[in-house]
């Protein structure tokens, strides 16, 4: 073998997969929390271009000789934590879905749960499995999030009007 394939990267999908450790996951979720704090980083509709690179310097940071990029490992990581956030909170509005606060883990009806996932491909994976962050990742994207919740619907806003 030459050595310039050796120094080959093998890019695509699948190609540059990296478990991620409990301890990392904290990190992030950690780094996250100081962006979302930060009004440079966090405008009204989530966080400002440029933030998964200031996100890989604080991670080597704290992580030093961590071999996370931006674009490879951390975007990657946070869309999936945003995705389970979001359905997790989804599912949770839902009546007869209650959360473990002890062990952070949904519970409901595993029939039901099946049910749900043939229409919410999002929610798949989420039986059993204990997710941590979820109070810190509601405090980062709670207001991010469209729900629905508290709209005012056009009779309102008309009343509203009227009122006035």
């Amino acid at each position: 073998m030459d050595s310039d394939e050796s120094n080959t990267v093998n890019r695509g999908r699948g190609k540059n997969k990296r478990p991620w450790k409990e301890m990392e996951d904290e990190i992030l979720v950690q780094c996250l929390k100081e962006l979302a704090a930060d009004l440079h980083w966090k405008g009204e509709n989530g966080f400002r271009n440029g933030y998964f690179r200031r996100l890989e310097k604080m991670i080597a940071e704290r992580l030093p000789g961590c071999d996370f990029r931006a674009s490879l490992h951390i975007e990657s990581r946070v869309k999936y934590l945003k995705q389970k956030y979001c359905a997790i909170t989804e599912i949770l509005s839902k009546t007869g879905v209650t959360l473990d606060d002890q062990r952070k883990i949904i519970s409901c009806d595993k029939k039901w749960y099946d049910d749900w996932c043939k229409m919410h491909e999002s929610a798949k994976g989420l039986w059993g499995m204990p997710f941590p962050h979820l109070d810190v990742l509601a405090e980062i994207y709670g207001k991010d999030r469209a729900t629905g919740e508290g709209v005012e619907t056009f009779v309102d806003a008309v009343h509203n009007i009227e009122s006035e």
